[in-house]
């Protein structure tokens, strides 16, 4: 369960919240299982917050940091986490169907088992990213960096890879990519 007052702080608003965590950089805010559902989080400090359950659905998180969070099993449906910061977070078995991604930073990041079915994740950095077992079908890569990511298991049916660099990418198979779409300018990993 999240902490109350962390919870209370947060619902004060970004300034109140960001301010906060400038004065605080040492805690770990815990708002595990919380319902964020309605709230304006733009560019909010969430940094070594532990978010793992919440309830963020059709949340805008335009900007946001999210470096060291722990987002397993998050509700993220329908999200705004365009440009968000999310290298190296936990999101395994989040729910980010329908998200929107765009140019956001998720290199490093685990999205084991992540449900990111018709997603936007296009221009995103993926590089290094843990999409094993990832529900990826219809979601937008366009653009998106996969450089060294790991597709083990993922479905990729529907999905757009247009324009994407998926050099080094593991776990790739010819039956994943015979199931999306790709164009001339999609950057293929090389054959082993």
């Amino acid at each position: 369960m999240a902490n109350e007052e962390h919870l209370r702080l947060l619902k004060q608003g970004t300034v109140t919240w960001n301010a906060w965590r400038a004065d605080s950089p040492h805690l770990w805010p815990d708002l595990r299982e919380a319902n964020l559902v309605g709230m304006g989080l733009h560019g909010a400090d969430l940094r070594t917050t532990n978010l793992r359950g919440a309830d963020l659905i059709g949340v805008d998180l335009c900007e946001a940091d999210f470096r060291g969070a722990n987002l397993r099993g998050a509700h993220l449906s329908g999200a705004d986490l365009r440009e968000a910061n999310l290298i190296g977070v936990i999101l395994i078995e989040a729910d980010l169907n329908r998200a929107d991604l765009g140019r956001a930073h998720l290199s490093a990041s685990n999205l084991s088992r992540a449900n990111l079915v018709e997603a936007d994740l296009s221009r995103a950095n993926l590089i290094g990213a843990d999409l094993r077992e990832a529900d990826l079908r219809g979601t937008n890569l366009r653009g998106a960096n996969l450089i060294g990511a790991d597709l083990s298991r993922a479905n990729l049916a529907g999905t757009d890879l247009s324009r994407a660099v998926l050099w080094g990418a593991k776990g790739l198979s010819r039956e994943q990519m015979d199931q999306t779409f790709t164009n001339g300018r999609t950057v293929l990993p090389m054959p082993s």
